[in-house]
């Protein structure tokens, strides 16, 4: 209750003016507006760079930025004033005229950060030719909030420095956990679903021994003082892998983020030497992600000489095992002091901003697209096509865009196999994944010609077989998942998401069957 009640009368207020706010937005934005323009021309102009400025609209030789309402600073202003009186009002050792300045320099720190987002708007449609994107418009905000934040923080802090921190109660902790659980649910849920799709069907085993064995380790460390900046500063460095990851949409980032959450928590509270005694478990845990055992596939290709699933399994059995070895092998941290603990709101805001970030991106930024409609005929050429039947679960899983058939022509054969990401990437993932998991070994592979592709050869036992794929949205084709995934990325970043078609064709008859195929088949998507 004790927290409760420190934090009543700022909340109160914060929320009071927060919602005051709210209510003359469109009284305050006008002005803020045009105040964030003036700003912008006069910094920019200072360092020389070409802009001009009528009302509210910047331009420069390459384009014209137009400060609309949702760039004024006003929300900023609203959420940055909430933190600041929030957290004014429960930082001990402030006088009341401390409290109060602490407070209002929210002003000044939510206007200079607007105009330095407004900036760089400006200054990279410049250099791009054209306006930014949308996910670029979200992220320049989501930075210049957290540095005034920051700045914030700091300020405050400094102003009350001959007074340390209250102890924390449980308040903090909670609000933390459940921030947190909020920033990392998305990916375990991709964690489950992945185990119980096939990918990594086991990695839930890696997952649960990496936690247990990082759960005993954690008693057995003892407290260490004086790593609270340190601490904060990972945490926050974890945050930003997280931010990445939302922007370029890789769930291995989000999974490295949340292992540097966890190891940025050992270091606040028990310092390098905790941290590093949690790096085999944390080693162990990234094991178990779903996917992690095909890309050891390139590691084990020049080892074994095939790039096989059994091969990347029996690597990771091995770092599984010498993970365990370090994890018995390294020292337990001797006792030191214990001082009283320090209060820690800075990982709390941090935890907030990233939360509302990745909320906005989830449900806007990250937005589906118009499926597009692939057009294929059944003739070849003199290749006859006729259905091939698809599986109920990867029917499900590509939500019925998915197109199978069987070319033939006299002896030889030729299957294609299409599906589409309908906007959603992790419906794309190299054909080597299922391939090796259905138990076929990659002898070779190569860049194909005269257009974009991969060629690979298979072997299973006695057969062989001749497969080739590559990526397209009908405009662009791309010859392997690496260059379709730096293409996706650059433009996600511009606010572009795009519904990429994977073509697969394959052919036991060998290179030149497939080449003939491939060398008359046709396709257009609408």
């Amino acid at each position: 209750m004790t927290d409760l009640r420190r934090l009543a009368w700022p909340a109160a207020a914060a929320a009071g003016i927060f919602l005051v706010l709210e209510i003359a937005d469109a009284f305050v934005a006008t002005p803020l507006r045009e105040l964030s323009s003036a700003i912008v021309e006069l910094g920019l102009g200072a360092t020389g760079f070409p802009i001009t400025r009528r009302g509210t609209l910047l331009s420069t030789p390459a384009v014209a930025f137009d400060v609309v309402p949702a760039c004024s600073g006003s929300t900023t202003l609203r959420v940055l004033l909430f933190v600041g009186i929030l957290w004014a009002g429960i930082r001990p050792g402030l006088t009341p005229g401390r409290r109060v300045l602490a407070a209002l320099a929210a002003v000044p720190l939510a206007l200079a950060a607007n105009a330095a987002r407004v900036a760089a708007l400006v200054v990279a449609g410049h250099l791009a030719g054209e306006e930014p994107g949308g996910v670029f418009h979200a992220t320049a905000g989501i930075v210049a909030f957290l540095l005034a934040t920051l700045a914030a923080f700091l300020l405050t802090d400094r102003l009350a420095a001959d007074v340390k921190p209250a102890p924390p109660g449980r308040l903090e902790g909670i609000l933390t956990a459940a921030l947190l659980a909020f920033l990392h649910v998305p990916f375990l849920a991709w964690c489950v679903n992945g185990w119980r799709a096939g990918l990594d069907r086991f990695g839930w085993l890696f997952v649960v021994a990496g936690v247990a064995l990082g759960a005993r380790r954690w008693r057995r460390l003892p407290p260490r003082p004086g790593w609270e900046r340190a601490g904060t500063a990972a945490f926050a460095a974890s945050l930003l892998v997280l931010l990445a990851a939302l922007l370029v949409d890789v769930n291995l980032l989000r999974g490295l983020s949340l292992l540097g959450t966890a190891l940025a928590l050992a270091l606040l509270a028990r310092g390098p030497a905790g941290a590093l005694a949690l790096l085999p478990s944390a080693g162990l845990v990234y094991l178990g992600f779903p996917t992690v055992s095909y890309q050891l596939q390139a590691l084990t290709l020049p080892v074994f000489g095939t790039a096989s699933l059994g091969a990347s399994l029996a690597a990771k059995a091995a770092l599984a095992a010498a993970a365990v070895v370090a994890d018995a092998t390294l020292p337990v941290p001797t006792p030191g002091p214990v001082p009283a603990r320090q209060g820690r709101p800075l990982l709390v805001i941090l935890a907030a901003a990233f939360a509302a970030f990745q909320g906005y991106a989830l449900n806007a930024a990250m937005g589906r697209v118009d499926a597009r409609r692939l057009e294929m005929s059944w003739l070849q050429s003199d290749w006859e096509g006729r259905a091939r039947p698809v599986g109920r679960s990867e029917a499900a899983y590509f939500e019925g865009r998915v197109w199978s058939r069987r070319y033939t022509r006299e002896d030889r054969a030729v299957d294609v196999l299409i599906t589409s990401t309908g906007g959603d990437r992790h419906r794309a993932h190299p054909p080597e994944y299922c391939l090796t998991g259905d138990g076929w070994a990659v002898a070779s592979s190569d860049e194909a010609k005269p257009l974009p592709g991969t060629r690979m050869r298979l072997r299973r036992g006695e057969r062989r077989m001749s497969f080739q794929y590559w990526f397209s949205d009908g405009e662009t084709r791309l010859g392997s998942y690496q260059a379709m995934l730096v293409e996706d990325t650059l433009r996600r970043l511009r606010g572009r998401r795009t519904d990429w078609f994977l073509f697969r064709a394959m052919s036991e008859a060998g290179d030149d069957a497939l080449d003939d195929f491939l060398s008359v088949f046709a396709w257009r998507l609408e």
